[in-house]
């Protein structure tokens, strides 16, 4: 297909719009991958103690189902990039339902541990196409609109997930199998609901690339599996040999992706030329690494310093969401009125101002912080974070050309699941060797103030909204 035909057969399919309906749709679908990861999460102690399993698989349960999630985003990007997305989110859904019935029926661990991978992998096909539909079929306000809606579905999935894991706890032993029954339900009815999504896909066929794809899986999961179990075990010898295991495959993939023809790899060295792009996932990784720690850390210091039980540290977290919750959804109107740098400044300045002063609250007054001045604090947190992550999904969305945006997604989230665990695995060190108190705490958080700091020096390398030649005219494959 030569450039003049690509063109206007892409102003064709773009001129399939995206309907409210479709856009709701897509976002439910963004919830669900969040709620499942919280969910599971808050629930662990339930599942070891209801199959009998020791620390070490305990943590595999989280960490496989991280795994097989951050391991094939890429790949479903790439897969609805090139067969359609809708129709990769709604294999991912059934395989979503399908191994969330299978983990809640797990008679044992070995079964549970085998469905939590699989319900990672059907998760990493199905969540790369919101944002990737989002940013084809959507254009002006109503893309900014549908994107802030994201960042408002990742929020209340993350919260819905920790609120519903916590009730079902508290209920019953066995609730986390009505966990794992409430996902399947959820899949079922977007899955019922998916017509009114658009066919979307690259008018520019991209070919499949599976020793690429085998080499990044690898490369990906030697890194997420010792910094998931490694902590908790002492670092032993195999994690080293893990992360030289990463290191080579990485290398080997990046060798293999400049040698194998643009049209058919799976991250094509064109997309990594734009230079937005990598300040936007390196924005992303800094972002989630301080994301990802908090929740973590405040969650085990509530259950752990303040005696509260998991669905109380779950509503101890609620002002935080709520202020997420609305920050995301005045986003669209502060971006009518300030350039997206502007906002992600503005906001990481105030997340460092937020930060410091909840360390602050947590050394005085631990183990009994002022809830009236705990909760304003975590309320003005989320909201500062949601001014961060809001324009940062446009930035990195915009920084390529839609052919690849499954791409695009992808990276994103892979670069959200691996400084999770990244900061998780570094900050709950530094947590436990500073004595797992409310100093610890507070020490962590002025790590993460930091990391708010580089962030907003990160900003000043974004110009949203533009992209390279490089990625638009990325050759196809005859």
């Amino acid at each position: 297909m030569n450039e003049t035909s690509a063109v206007v057969e892409d102003n064709r399919i773009r001129a399939v719009a995206l309907p409210a309906s479709g856009a709701i749709v897509l976002l439910l679908g963004g919830m669900l991958g969040n709620f499942v990861f919280g969910a599971s999460t808050i629930a662990l102690p339930e599942i070891a103690t209801a199959l009998h399993l020791d620390a070490g698989t305990a943590g595999l349960v989280v960490s496989l189902f991280a795994l097989g999630f951050a391991s094939s985003l890429v790949l479903g990007g790439r897969l609805g990039d090139r067969a359609g997305r809708r129709l990769l989110f709604r294999l991912g859904l059934v395989a979503l339902a399908v191994t969330s019935l299978a983990a809640g029926a797990a008679p044992g661990g070995v079964v549970l541990l085998v469905a939590r991978v699989l319900q990672g992998i059907a998760a990493g096909l199905m969540l790369p196409q919101v944002l990737s539909t989002i940013q084809h079929a959507a254009t002006g306000a109503a893309r900014a609109r549908w994107l802030a809606g994201y960042a408002f579905a990742v929020a209340a999935g993350a919260t819905a997930g920790l609120l519903v894991a916590g009730a079902l706890a508290s209920v019953s032993p066995e609730g986390w199998r009505a966990l794992f029954v409430v996902v399947a339900a959820i899949s079922v009815l977007v899955l019922a609901c998916t017509r009114s999504v658009p066919d979307t896909r690259s008018v520019r066929s991209a070919g499949l690339d599976p020793v690429g794809s085998v080499l990044f899986a690898i490369g990906i999961a030697a890194i997420l599996l010792p910094l998931s179990l490694g902590p908790q075990h002492g670092w032993p010898w195999w994690t080293i040999v893990l992360f030289t295991v990463a290191v080579i495959a990485l290398v080997v993939f990046a060798l293999w992706e400049r040698r194998i023809d643009e049209g058919r790899a799976l991250v094509p060295m064109a997309v990594l030329r734009e230079p937005v792009l990598l300040a936007g996932l390196a924005m992303t990784a800094t972002f989630f690494c301080g994301y990802g720690a908090f929740f973590y850390l405040f969650s085990l210091s509530a259950e752990n310093g303040m005696g509260l039980s998991a669905l109380g540290a779950a509503v101890a977290l609620v002002p935080f969401a709520v202020g997420f919750l609305i920050a995301a959804t005045l986003a669209p109107r502060l971006a009518a009125v300030w350039r997206p740098v502007t906002m992600m400044r503005f906001g990481a300045a105030a997340q460092v101002v937020m930060l410091v002063l909840i360390a602050i609250i947590l050394m005085v007054q631990w183990p009994t912080p002022n809830e009236a001045l705990l909760q304003p604090a975590l309320f003005l947190f989320g909201a500062a974070q949601a001014i961060m992550f809001t324009p940062l999904i446009s930035t990195v969305m915009s920084s390529v050309s839609h052919h690849v945006s499954g791409l695009a997604s992808g990276l994103f989230t892979t670069a959200q699941q691996l400084a999770t665990a990244l900061s998780v695995a570094l900050l709950g060190a530094l947590y436990t060797a500073l004595g797992s108190g409310g100093v610890a705490f507070a020490g962590c958080l002025l790590v993460d103030a930091a990391l708010g700091a580089v962030f907003f020096a990160l900003a000043g390398l974004t110009r949203p909204g533009t992209s390279s030649a490089s990625t638009a005219s990325m050759p196809s494959r005859p």
